[in-house]
């Protein structure tokens, strides 16, 4: 596993935790996001002008494009189950220990982003002509599943497997992809705002490197204990 890189304007006390990029990463999606979130609950500018742009993507008749009704699709529970048996060779991979930190980052971020739902309690589009969806829309759960899946799998893929530029590249490029069509499909078939998907992609880009940042950091106590206990065992015979 990749160790962070030293810094002598990090703290080392969090070196072993988290890296300076990745928690540079997470303060500003955090930021991002609980900007968002407020001016959301509040009904402030952004919430007024979510409301124009969906109308305009209604006269657009985005929702009658079958692509995004097809990649949709990825962000839906059914699609991910199919999905989660790529998880079955990493289970017994030299890899297994990426394996908690992805159940963690999926799992618990789901219930997570259901509970925000619940919280924000914000309405979702409304147009005569397409069916009324009562479920609070902040911050969209198809988006949701889609970033923490498919993004902590590229992590992995990108950790693990990352031998070459270009597997990097080509692993970046797909999930970014498949997460930002999921993204945009959701506002295209008006069944969210805008800023339902961006927060969305905001709070769960920080959920996952609070979850690898966690399972990594649980990975080092769990040798170093080993180590001690393998040292001990050794000077007592």
């Amino acid at each position: 596993m990749t160790e962070p890189r030293p810094s002598r304007y990090w703290p080392s006390c969090l070196a072993g935790f988290i890296s300076w990029p990745c928690a540079l990463w997470f303060t500003g999606c955090s930021c991002l996001f609980f900007l968002i979130a407020a001016d959301v609950r509040y009904h402030g500018s952004i919430a007024r002008w979510d409301q124009q742009f969906t109308t305009y993507l209604h006269s657009l008749e985005t929702h009658k494009i079958l692509f995004f009704s097809w990649v949709t699709e990825f962000g839906t529970g059914g699609a991910q189950k199919l999905l989660w048996a790529l998880t079955l060779p990493l289970a017994f991979s030299k890899c297994w220990y990426q394996v908690p930190g992805l159940f963690l980052a999926v799992f618990l971020g789901g219930d997570i982003n259901s509970k925000m739902q619940h919280f924000f309690g914000r309405h979702r589009p409304t147009f005569d002509d397409l069916p009324l969806l009562t479920h609070p829309g902040f911050p969209s759960g198809h988006t949701a599943n889609a970033c923490l899946f498919f993004g902590y799998a590229a992590l992995i893929l990108w950790v693990e497997f990352g031998s070459t530029k270009l597997f990097k590249a080509s692993v970046a490029v797909i999930s970014s992809a498949v997460i930002l069509s999921v993204a945009a499909s959701r506002a295209a078939l008006l069944v969210h705002y805008t800023s339902d998907v961006i927060g969305s992609l905001l709070w769960c880009t920080a959920w996952i490197i609070v979850c690898y940042s966690v399972n990594r950091a649980a990975l080092q106590a769990s040798a170093q204990r080993m180590n001690i206990w393998l040292k001990g065992g050794c000077n007592s015979t």
